[in-house]
């Protein structure tokens, strides 16, 4: 195949790219069965498989392209990237990730979620700080950072970076709650039952939201607020068990043991392996014991 013909094809798979992305591919595969050494050709063909989350398809486009071009940071990066996309796969995805000879921030910051996936926040920070300039437009950025420093119990900083994202992106809920959560794990409840208002009033409702939000009420005395929003929690996911268990132990604090076991029972239906239901239990079951015994 000449290169005017070659030239024509590619021109022809960009134009067609997304709403005849099929057509495409036969045309890309055409320019690589005739040409392998044609760098655009499996960069449009990688770019269409990534793009539809076709993530098979796309590692073996890459694999297949580093064949031809074993040099290409660009190949290399998205292969990690492919690798990125499964969670279990995320030190394949470090390997490839780290075989790019000069590496951009946004290759950083993939690691660094590579790093969360593996369990290994400390690294994760470590490189989130040292792209941060280069991603302080970027939300997420800062609720990545907070949450890994929620991770390392370093609440302190998470609290002064989502107060930052906070001045930054005044309208971002996910941003308010988590500093919300952040105030609850530095033993600051007043600040974090304010900051829970703030993000329901923006729209926060999910289950887990209102089970914190109920747990912090209930540690500055608000019990009929936090009885309510356990409520709330459960009536948004009925299966996010934490809420039954987290209401029940409130009853037993109150000592209304029939409504303590009555939640345990929802528990035991939603999750019945959980062993947190199972632990609650038994800590119900020895107060009845004790009852007994006066």
């Amino acid at each position: 195949m000449d290169k005017e013909k070659i030239a024509a094809k590619l021109w022809r798979a960009r134009h067609n790219k997304n709403k005849k992305w099929l057509l495409s591919v036969d045309l890309l595969e055409e320019v690589i069965t005739s040409e392998p050494k044609t760098y655009k050709a499996h960069k449009i063909l990688s770019n269409i498989y990534l793009k539809k989350s076709m993530y098979h398809k796309a590692k073996q486009v890459l694999k297949r392209a580093l064949k031809y071009f074993p040099g290409s940071d660009y190949f290399k990066f998205q292969l990690g990237n492919v690798y990125l996309s499964n969670r279990k796969k995320a030190s394949e995805a470090l390997y490839w990730y780290q075989q790019v000879k000069h590496p951009l921030p946004e290759q950083k910051f993939n690691m660094a979620v590579a790093y969360l996936y593996l369990n290994k926040p400390k690294k994760s920070v470590q490189l989130i700080q040292e792209i941060f300039p280069s991603f302080k437009h970027y939300v997420k950025a800062y609720m990545f950072l907070g949450e890994q420093y929620i991770k390392l119990h370093k609440y302190e900083k998470a609290i002064n970076i989502l107060k930052k994202a906070k001045s930054n992106f005044p309208t971002n809920k996910d941003v308010v709650y988590l500093l919300g959560v952040s105030y609850d794990k530095n033993a600051e409840p007043l600040q974090a039952y304010v900051t829970y208002q703030q993000a329901e009033k923006m729209g926060h409702n999910s289950a887990k939201f209102y089970n914190s939000f109920a747990n912090c009420a209930y540690k500055i005395g608000n019990t009929e607020e936090a009885i309510s929003y356990f409520n709330k929690s459960i009536n948004k996911n009925v299966f996010f068990t934490k809420s039954y268990i987290d209401l029940s132990k409130l009853y037993m604090d109150l000592k209304q043991f029939e409504k303590a076991k009555k939640y345990l029972k929802l528990a035991r239906k939603v999750d019945p392996l959980n062993i947190y239901v199972t632990l609650a239990t038994q800590r119900l079951k020895r107060i009845y014991k004790d009852l007994k015994k006066r």
